[in-house]
């Protein structure tokens, strides 16, 4: 289910409450956390399936954050091609390309090999979403007996939030991240706290029905 306006307010609203009824403690031992994750992750993966959750647009096109996330992905399978590199994300307007489409024609600019196997979700608009159309391909990928596993690829100070969500999914995966090094800038710093304070109040809810993937046949 998308967040609507109301969820949003909700939910900061339960993020302030546990911050000023812990005396800001509960604030601050997740911001430590999420900050640890953040600096400490690292930036290979030889998982057989990569993630990669989509970002808003900027006027169509891919931004310098969504960008890290793909640049990351083509250097993982120019080192080693995988069973599968997942693309994320939906068209916030009608008639504009999804997340997903543009992340695709953004690693074919960079020269992702033609025979790497992809699949496009163009309906996932939260981060939960985006781990559940994972779930259902890497589902898909082991029903012939050979495990896989799973990376996920995002920019360092989304990391900690996707570890909350994946455990409260029961979902085992790898963190990968997009940014070389953290850099502890203001802008950065902000975001660990806004996604420090969403850790606090997460809620999965209902699980979603399978999301219907779109392949992209590799070129023989």
């Amino acid at each position: 289910m998308d967040a609507t306006p109301a969820m949003i307010l909700r939910r900061g609203f339960s993020a302030l409450w546990l911050t000023v009824s812990s005396g800001g403690l509960a604030l601050w031992r997740q911001l430590r956390e999420t900050r640890r994750i953040a600096r400490e992750t690292g930036v290979w993966s030889d998982a057989e399936l990569l993630l990669v959750p989509g970002h808003r647009l900027r006027g169509g096109e891919v931004g310098r954050r969504f960008a890290h996330r793909l640049d990351r992905t083509w250097r993982l399978c120019r080192k080693q091609p995988r069973d599968l590199v997942l693309l994320s994300g939906y068209a916030s307007e009608a008639g504009s390309p999804s997340e997903a489409q543009a992340a695709l024609g953004h690693l074919a600019d960079l020269g992702l090999l033609p025979s790497q196997a992809l699949a496009l979700d163009n309906r996932a608009t939260t981060t939960r979403q985006n781990l559940e159309a994972a779930r259902d391909a890497l589902a898909a990928l082991s029903s012939d007996g050979r495990p896989r596993r799973v990376a996920v690829i995002s920019n360092r100070y989304h990391l900690a939030r996707i570890d909350a969500i994946a455990k409260r999914l029961g979902m085992n995966v790898e963190l990968v991240a997009a940014e070389r090094r953290w850099r502890g800038s203001p802008r950065g710093c902000l975001a660990l706290l806004l996604e420090s304070a969403a850790i606090m109040t997460i809620d999965v809810g209902q699980p979603a029905a399978p999301t219907p993937l779109q392949p992209i046949s590799p070129t023989p």
